[in-house]
C-alpha cells in the first residue's frame, strides 16, 4: 500500500473513534427541560404569571445544574426566558448579577432519571403590560460554570393575560 493510503485510513479510523466518543459524551448530559405556565391571572398589584420549570436528566450520568440559571428557590439573577407578545420581546426588569466562580454547593446534582422542578413568579422579573395580551415563553440559557456546559432550551408555551385570566 502507498503511504498516503495508509495515512488516510489511519485518519479515518481516528475521526470515527473521536466522533463516537463525542456522540457518547453527549448522551451523558441529556437534560430535557419542560416549561408550563401554571398561573396567569390579574391580581391587585398587576399580574401573576407563575412558570413551572422541570429539568429531567435522561442521560446516563449525574448532571450538574447551575442553581441560579435554573431559577432555584424561585429566584432569577439573569434574563433566561424569551417572553414575547407577537414579535415584541417583553423586557426583563429583574436583577442581572455578576458572579464569582461557584463552589460545588452552587450546583444541583441531578442523578440519571431524576427530575428537578422550580416555580418562578415571572411577573416579578418581566414587564408584562397592564393591558395584558397573548404571550409566548421559552426558557433558554447556557448552563454556566458547570462541567455540563451546554445550552438548555425548553418547549415554547403560550398564555393569555386578561381581566378574566385564571
Amino acid at each position: 500500500m502507498k503511504p498516503i493510503v495508509i495515512f488516510v485510513l489511519i485518519a479515518i479510523v481516528f475521526i470515527v473513534v473521536a466522533l463516537a466518543w463525542f456522540l457518547r459524551k453527549g448522551e451523558n448530559n441529556k437534560m430535557i427541560i419542560t416549561l408550563n405556565i401554571i398561573e396567569a391571572k390579574k391580581i391587585d398589584t398587576g399580574w401573576s404569571v407563575i412558570a413551572e420549570l422541570t429539568f429531567k436528566n435522561e442521560g446516563d450520568a449525574v448532571f450538574e445544574l447551575d442553581r441560579p440559571t435554573a431559577g432555584d428557590g424561585g429566584e432569577l439573577i439573569n434574563d433566561v426566558f424569551d417572553i414575547r407578545s407577537g414579535s415584541e420581546r417583553i423586557a426583563y426588569t429583574g436583577m442581572i448579577k455578576k458572579r464569582v466562580a461557584p463552589s460545588q454547593e452552587d450546583f444541583i446534582k441531578v442523578a440519571s432519571g431524576a427530575t428537578v422542578q422550580n416555580k418562578i413568579q415571572l411577573a416579578g422579573y418581566y414587564a408584562f403590560p397592564a393591558s395584558g395580551g397573548t404571550f409566548s415563553a421559552t426558557f433558554e440559557s447556557f448552563n454556566y460554570f458547570s462541567k455540563d456546559a451546554v445550552t438548555m432550551r425548553s418547549n415554547t408555551v403560550s398564555f393569555e393575560l386578561s381581566d378574566t385570566s385564571r
